[in-house]
C-alpha cells in the first residue's frame, strides 16, 4: 500500500512539474513571439503563425506517448514516424 501511494504521489508530482515547465516554455514561446512581431513584416508574421501552429498541433499529437499516458495500440502506431523509435504502446 505504500508503494502504490508512494508512486501515484510521485506520478503527481512529476506531471506538475510537467504543467509547469510547459507553461514556461509556451510563455518564453508568447516572448519571443511579442519581441520579433515589430521586426517582422507581414508574410514573416503569416509564417510564424503557421509554423507555431504546426509545433502546437505536433505537440498535441505526441503528448500522450512522451508523458507516458495509456494510449491505444492504434494510437501508437499513428505516432511512430521513424522506425528506430522505440516507445510501446
Amino acid at each position: 500500500l505504500i508503494v502504490v501511494l508512494g508512486a501515484a504521489l510521485a506520478v503527481s508530482f512529476f506531471m506538475s512539474l510537467m504543467l509547469s515547465a510547459i507553461l514556461l516554455v509556451l510563455l518564453v514561446i508568447a516572448i519571443m513571439m511579442y519581441r520579433k512581431r515589430a521586426e517582422l513584416d507581414l508574410y514573416k508574421k503569416d509564417l510564424t503563425h503557421v509554423y507555431l501552429a504546426v509545433v502546437l498541433a505536433l505537440f498535441i499529437l505526441f503528448y500522450p506517448v512522451l508523458s507516458g499516458l495509456p494510449i491505444p495500440s492504434w494510437y501508437g502506431v499513428l505516432t511512430k514516424w521513424m522506425p528506430t523509435w522505440w516507445f510501446t504502446y
